[in-house]
């Protein structure tokens, strides 16, 4: 940035005459002429700095010519200038070209393909290195970048799998780390959730225990005993023993040994270890130590 003296005791800075004007001269007395603008943009015939790409569509740098124009020095992204008085798209050379140079040559390629040594953009291969993120654009078996976790072999012809997680509690589940079932990853760790609670963000639980129903963001006990509820007076399930009577309440049925359910108001028996059913033969949920396998809840071993 230059200075022009605006009398003999004082100076100002030759923007604040011309707009975006870099260097400026006196041509007699105390009259400035701008000789050099800031970038992108060029002096005109009346000292004035106006833009490249007014001058020139498309070009980001400029030098001004003998008569008041401009001969464009770089285009922008995607343009080139083969004779300086205009900037012509890269995708004339070649429909995948991104950006060239003034030799009309491709430099680099839209996503996916690749610069071949005709400067002609080739279509990548596809990436077959597993838990690859991107391969080298001329090779689907060398790999340029891994996923997450992942660390690049030495020849770029693997991704290494972690030894352990970054993060206390975390564990390695083939293609992540995540938290244990029960806690939730907060900044640098896996907290556990509250008591009676099976998962859970940073706001609070999502879902809770058998015998508990999520109230807001907190575990709730169901009613005596009732294996699930939908608030802290609606029994779905009751525990073994018990079955729905009319009301919704469990009262005590020596004789069931298996979970009961109501359904359209009327006490339906579930399947043999199954918490909650649609009917006598198909489960959903599973009471604890028992597996959903194909509608029916098998013993854990």
């Amino acid at each position: 940035m230059t200075y022009f003296a605006v009398n003999a005791s004082s100076c100002v800075a030759c923007s604040s005459i011309v707009t975006n004007c870099y260097n400026c001269a006196q041509l007699g007395g105390y009259v400035m002429n701008c000789t050099q603008c800031v970038d992108g943009y060029f002096p005109d015939t009346t000292t004035n700095c106006k833009l490249c790409s007014d001058q020139i569509g498309n070009c980001s740098t400029c030098t001004p010519d003998f008569l008041g124009g401009a001969t464009c020095v770089a285009c922008m992204t995607k343009f080139y200038t083969a004779s300086g008085t205009s900037c012509i798209a890269c995708s004339t050379i070649d429909v995948n070209c991104y950006s060239c140079n003034n030799n009309a040559q491709c430099t680099l390629c839209e996503i996916g393909y690749y610069v071949n040594s005709n400067h002609a953009c080739t279509q990548a291969p596809p990436c077959t290195v597993s838990n690859c993120a991107t391969c080298t654009l001329a090779s689907s078996t060398q790999c340029a970048n891994c996923n997450t976790y992942f660390t690049l072999s030495s020849d770029n012809a693997s991704c290494i799998p972690p030894a352990s997680c970054p993060y206390a509690g975390q564990t390695f589940d083939g293609a992540t780390c995540t938290c244990v079932t029960g806690s939730f990853f907060n900044s640098s760790a896996c907290v556990s959730c509250s008591s009676n609670c099976v998962a859970c963000t940073a706001n609070g639980c999502t879902s809770c225990n058998f015998q508990y129903f999520l109230s807001g963001s907190t575990c709730a006990a169901c009613p005596l005993n009732c294996q699930a509820c939908s608030s802290g007076s609606a029994c779905i399930v009751c525990v073994m023993g018990y079955s729905l009577d009319a009301n919704g309440n469990c009262v005590n049925s020596p004789a069931i040994t298996i979970a009961s359910t109501m359904i359209v108001g009327s006490p339906v028996l579930c399947p043999p270890g199954c918490a909650v059913c649609s009917s006598a033969t198909v489960c959903s949920l599973c009471q604890d130590g028992y597996a959903l396998l194909i509608n029916s809840c098998v013993l854990c071993e």
